[in-house]
């Protein structure tokens, strides 16, 4: 799902102007009330300062708007729901989230750059230089059969529908429902280093087992 970052939300409301354009989904503003969601799935997080941002933020939300914030709990609403049946009441189990959301994307970013990879090594004898974040995610892609793919698919899609409509109730055109999500555990994530790839390897071989 397209996203974007900034750190002046007051810009937002311009940028989504010319995003969504005439979509239906671009609500005006002051016509339908707004429904903060707090996931305790998430939060508040390890990180004591990072939480505190975190809730600073949603607090000067709750005063903008004049409401308060909901807290949800995702992993006991999918118990309750069961939307893929009984034997799949654990969310965790269910997604392996680094499984279900990421291997169809490295599986298909393999697959599809296949013509450019085999069409730069024929015309000048050697493989196309990248960068070793995108070697490591080929390693991971090519290692993912067609099946496991399209079951990792197949689950974050029934994932995605029961958040839409049970979670953000999505067709409610009177309520907009936003949830308040942290990136990662709030400290400096460096790709490039050592640490950083014996992490992505242990990634590696919960998507390819």
């Amino acid at each position: 799902m397209p996203v974007f970052f900034g750190r002046d939300i007051s810009r937002f409301a311009e940028f989504i102007s010319v995003w969504y354009g005439d979509s239906p989904m671009h609500l005006a503003p002051g016509k339908t009330s707004v429904k903060i969601l707090y996931p305790s799935d998430y939060l508040p997080t390890p990180n004591p300062a990072q939480t505190q941002v975190i809730d600073k933020f949603v607090s000067g939300l709750e005063s903008a708007l004049g409401i308060n914030r909901t807290e949800i709990p995702l992993s006991e609403l999918w118990e309750k729901h069961c939307p893929d049946g009984e034997q799949h009441r654990d969310i965790a189990t269910y997604l392996e989230f680094v499984k279900a959301g990421i291997c169809p994307f490295y599986h298909d970013q393999y697959h599809n750059s296949a013509d450019f990879r085999n069409q730069y090594k024929d015309k000048y004898g050697k493989p196309p230089f990248v960068h070793r974040a995108l070697h490591w995610q080929w390693n991971v892609g090519k290692a993912i059969s067609q099946e496991e793919r399209d079951e990792c698919w197949c689950r974050s899609e029934i994932y995605r529908h029961w958040l839409l409509e049970n979670v953000f109730k999505a067709d409610d055109e009177d309520t907009v429902t936003v949830m308040i999500l942290p990136i990662e555990a709030g400290k400096p994530n460096y790709r490039d280093t050592d640490e950083k790839f014996k992490a992505k390897r242990s990634v590696e071989r919960i998507c390819c087992t």
